[in-house]
Order: C-alpha cells, then structure tokens, then sequence
C-alpha cells in the first residue's frame, strides 16, 4: 500500500490579505480562512486518514479543526512545521520591506536560496526541518494517509526536499492558502500527485486572495 500525504496550507488570515510577513506571529484565521477550513474538511471526506498534523501555529491548527472534530481525532503538532522565522522582517508590510531592504528583498524575490533573513532563517534551514518532520510522520504511518498543515513558504521548501528540487525554484511552485497538494511515497521515492488543488474553494473566490513576495 502506498504511504499518501495530503499537504494542505492554512486558511487565510487577514495579514494574507494586507501582505504582511507573518513568519512566527501567532495570527488567527480570519472568516474566510474557517471557511476554508470547513472546506478542507469536506474535499478530505472520503480519505481514510490515519494521522492529523500541524504547524503549532493558530492559524495551520485551526485550519484542520473541522476535519479533526468531524473524525473524532487530535491535530497533533509538530515543531518542525511552523513557519519560517522572517527575523526583522515579520510583522512588516511587503511594501515597507521592499522600500526599507531593496537589496534583500531583491535577492529574496530573485535568488531565495541564498536569502538569510534578518535574525532569521534561510530556505535551506526551513527545508531540512520540515522534510525531516514530515519523513518522521510518514515512519509512523507507513501504508496510510496522513495531512499535515503548514505555511506557504514550509511547504514550498518541503516539496523542493521531497521531490529533489533545487531550492532555486521555490518561486515557481504556487501554493495558495487553504489549498491541498498530494504526494504518495513509492519505493521510498515521493511522487507529486495534485499541486495547489483548490476545486473545493471554488465557492470562496470572491474572498480570497493570492500572494506573490
């Protein structure tokens, strides 16, 4: 049987919506982002899940609520899937970063992998945690289905790891809040099945919004 993974990025916030650098400020889901949330749940009705996993953050916890209460199951987190530590940068506006750290922000847009932040961490750094947090999950539910939530920026860096990606084509997978990517792992080999699938959040579109820094 096949070891699947549902990767599914939190619920919007309303930092989502302003663009601000998030990273380990502990910021709720706005309405929009429970009813992703809620959606989540009935696209993963049908899944035989074996495990529920989080980033200890509110916002990836509160994402698979709804799927954790509808089975009766616990989102148990995990240390090594909460979001990048932006360093100076969080809790500051894309706009005011890009103004105030031009050169930074520059090498962030154009050659992330070389990118420290500020008192922070780098993609390699974020990368290694998260794949050795999720290969830890996968152990324990060899033959099963398990979802973890993260954040944007975790889970790009988590499929450059799984699938062997250099880290220098971080910016060319899209992974939009409240979305679910599928990997299943054969032979030991991870296998991308559905990238970004957000079929479930078709009813929300008019609400939500998609980030690009």
């Amino acid at each position: 049987m096949l070891t699947r993974l549902y990767l599914v990025r939190h619920g919007q916030t309303d930092w989502n919506k302003e663009s601000v650098f998030r990273g380990r400020a502990d910021q709720p889901l706005n309405m929009t982002g429970k009813r992703e949330g809620i959606a989540v749940a009935f696209a993963l009705e049908e899944v035989n899940v074996a495990g529920i996993y989080a980033s200890p953050l509110t916002r990836a916890v509160g994402t698979l609520l709804e799927l954790a209460d509808r089975r009766g199951m616990d989102v148990e987190t995990v240390d090594g899937l909460v979001d990048i530590d932006f360093g100076e940068w969080q809790g500051k506006p894309k706009d005011e970063v890009a103004l105030e750290c031009k050169e930074q922000y520059r090498v962030w847009l154009e050659n992330p992998v070389k990118m420290q932040f500020p008192k922070g961490e780098s993609l390699e750094q974020v990368a290694d945690r998260a794949a050795s947090a999720v290969q830890g999950i996968a152990a324990r539910h060899e033959g099963q289905s398990f979802v973890v939530c993260t954040h944007r920026v975790v889970a790009k860096a988590l499929l450059c790891r799984l699938l062997g990606i250099d880290l220098t084509h971080f910016w060319q997978l899209k992974i939009d809040t409240g979305s679910i990517t599928t990997l299943c792992r054969r032979g030991g080999v991870w296998v991308l099945e559905h990238l970004n699938t957000d079929y479930h959040l078709l009813p929300l579109a008019d609400e939500r919004v998609t980030e690009d820094f």
